[in-house]
């Protein structure tokens, strides 16, 4: 429970990371309009999976249940899957 517990906190900190880049490659100069929009969107995808995935672990740990805690890491696994795999591959 404890190591699942840590799996999620650690992924809401990439995701916290990849907001910011997100929101910074918003504000970007650089960036057409689609491009803008896209890390609009995308932030915005992240930043409510940081919050709901918070509020899942804290449910966890107010219930000493586990099953919170999966939903939350599931919860944050999903943007990391859109944003940063791609990039990976």
């Amino acid at each position: 429970m404890k190591a699942l517990q840590i799996a999620v906190v650690v992924a809401l900190v990439l995701n916290a990371g990849n907001a910011a880049l997100l929101l910074a490659t918003a504000q970007s100069p650089q960036q057409d309009a689609a491009g803008r929009g896209m890390a609009n969107g995308f932030a915005g995808m992240t930043i409510t999976a940081i919050v709901v995935a918070g509020a899942l672990l804290a449910l966890g740990y107010w219930l000493d249940a586990s099953w919170p805690a999966i939903l939350a890491l599931i919860i944050a696994l999903l943007p990391l899957l859109f944003t940063v795999l791609p990039v990976l591959l």
